[in-house]
């Protein structure tokens, strides 16, 4: 059984008619965490309305948690 509420495709539709209240046609998408999920959804489902998308601490959709890989110290700034 689903838990009650909406699904991310129900929050990016709202996303989408939030645009096109304004009659942006296209727009560059910024989120975070939840907001960077739907920012996701929309760029997969609707490309053409996306110029840009840039996620902030949000995972990619469809993937189980990875590790994040480690960069040698030599690359990390103190």
């Amino acid at each position: 059984m689903s838990p009650p509420g909406c699904t991310v495709a129900d929050l990016a539709s709202d996303a989408l008619a939030v645009l096109d209240s304004f009659g942006a046609e296209r727009a560059h998408l910024v989120g975070v965490s939840l907001g960077g999920i739907i920012a996701q959804r929309i760029a997969v489902t609707d490309p053409e309305r996306v110029l840009t998308l840039t996620r902030l601490s949000s995972q990619p959709l469809g993937r189980t948690r990875q590790p994040v890989p480690s960069l040698p110290s030599s690359e990390v700034s103190p």
